[in-house]
C-alpha cells in the first residue's frame, strides 16, 4: 500500500500547533515532516486549515439503554454541527 500524507496548516504536536505533513502507511503514522516536504510517491490529503490531531478519548460518557434518544441529545445536534466535528476515537465507560 502506498503512503498517504495528510497535510494541514494546523497539526497538533506535543510541543505546539504548526503546519506539517503527517505520513501514514498501513494505518500507522510513520513520520511527521515539514508542510512543504512531500515525496512524489504518496497520495496527498490536503486538510488546509482543518485541525489534524491525535484521536480524542471521551472520559465522560453516558452509555444508556436504547430508547432514551430524547435524553441523549448531543451538543453536536444542538449546535447543528456536522458529524465529523464530534467524532471520538474511543470511550472510557
Amino acid at each position: 500500500m502506498a503512503a498517504i500524507v495528510v497535510r494541514s496548516q494546523r497539526v497538533v504536536l506535543p510541543d505546539r500547533v504548526r503546519p506539517a505533513a503527517v505520513y501514514i502507511k498501513d494505518g500507522r503514522i510513520t513520520a511527521i515532516r515539514d508542510y512543504a516536504h512531500i515525496r512524489d510517491d504518496v497520495t496527498i490529503i490536503e486538510a488546509g486549515q482543518h485541525v489534524v490531531m491525535p484521536g480524542l478519548v471521551d472520559t465522560h460518557v453516558h452509555i444508556n439503554e436504547p430508547g432514551r434518544t430524547d435524553w441523549e441529545v448531543s451538543r453536536r445536534q444542538r449546535a447543528r454541527q456536522p458529524p465529523a466535528a464530534s467524532r471520538r476515537s474511543s470511550i472510557c465507560p
